[in-house]
């Protein structure tokens, strides 16, 4: 909790990075800079306040608090939170505090599913056969597009990256697994030299969780498909891929068409190709979610 000034009404929002474990808590409106480390208290039930405590000395020492003065001279405070794991926060206010409640993700959601767009910052990914776009701008982009489509809030969706930035394969595999997702879904793009390469393809987990990774990844095919008119070409054991191998869930990792090839494209270069392409994925992962419970 945070101590506020008893003379002050402000506003407050924030933004959670899941990825690095951190939390910014914005605060607005303030007639002085006046919140500093002394204000913010850790606190929990009695029988877990020691040890509560302990931790929280050394979240303490990491957290900053930046401030920025408002045109109308009032006083804006950052403050940066860094965990050792992920969280997801509920933030209220009484007349006295700011209250920052850290809660582990399967405490509040029934199921958790990953979204991964594969590649990004310097890992281009596959080239396009024309256009400035190469998969990683692809694949974020119909990622975003699942963000934005997504309703259902007892199914929390967890991403990867929501920007073009590089992360490692180790970092996206071991955020999954910390999770403890029901379902770890990667999103790619084909490309070839080699020969006339075109149409959907789908990489499944095979030496656990193998039967559901599979029915899961074959229903996305067909919805694809269907309502994308693009040709499937099949589901394919994916165990020697990191993300896959790795995963402690279902896994599925989507080929979205061949950049190489005229068709496929010209289909992902429209807008509204990549939407029903998003709308899809999220429909299959509803329905793979009910093979799950």
């Amino acid at each position: 909790r945070i101590k506020k000034n008893q003379d002050e009404l402000f506003s407050f929002d924030f933004i959670e990075y899941n990825m690095e474990r951190r939390l910014v808590l914005y605060v607005h409106d303030m007639n002085r800079a006046s919140i500093s480390k002394q204000d913010i208290v850790m606190f929990q039930d009695e029988k877990k306040q020691k040890k509560t405590e302990d931790i929280f000395k050394k979240v303490l020492k990491d957290v900053t608090i930046q401030y920025n003065t408002a045109e109308n001279g009032t006083f804006k405070a950052c403050i940066n939170f860094q965990w050792n794991q992920v969280y997801t926060y509920m933030i209220y206010e009484d007349a006295e505090y700011i209250y920052v409640d850290c809660w582990k993700p399967r405490d509040i959601y029934d199921q958790i599913v990953v979204i991964d767009a594969g590649h990004g910052g310097d890992d281009t990914g596959s080239y396009a056969k024309w256009g400035e776009w190469s998969e990683k701008d692809y694949n974020l982009d119909i990622v975003n597009k699942i963000a934005g489509s997504w309703q259902d809030r007892s199914i929390k969706l967890y991403f990867t990256r929501t920007k073009d930035e590089k992360v490692s394969l180790s970092d996206r595999v071991e955020f999954a697994n910390e999770l403890e997702a029901d379902l770890f879904v990667s999103i790619h793009c084909n490309s070839t030299d080699e020969y006339a390469g075109s149409g959907l393809e789908a990489l499944y987990k095979s030496n656990s969780y193998s039967s559901l990774s599979q029915n899961i990844a074959e229903n996305c095919l067909n919805n694809l498909e269907h309502n994308t008119g693009l040709t499937k070409r099949g589901v394919l054991d994916g165990q020697n891929i990191y993300i896959i191998r790795k995963s402690k869930m279902p896994t599925v990792l989507l080929e979205m068409g061949f950049l190489s090839d005229e068709t496929d494209l010209s289909y992902l270069e429209q807008e509204d190709g990549r939407k029903k392409m998003a709308d899809t994925v999220c429909v299959s992962i509803k329905q793979g979610l009910e093979q799950i419970k």
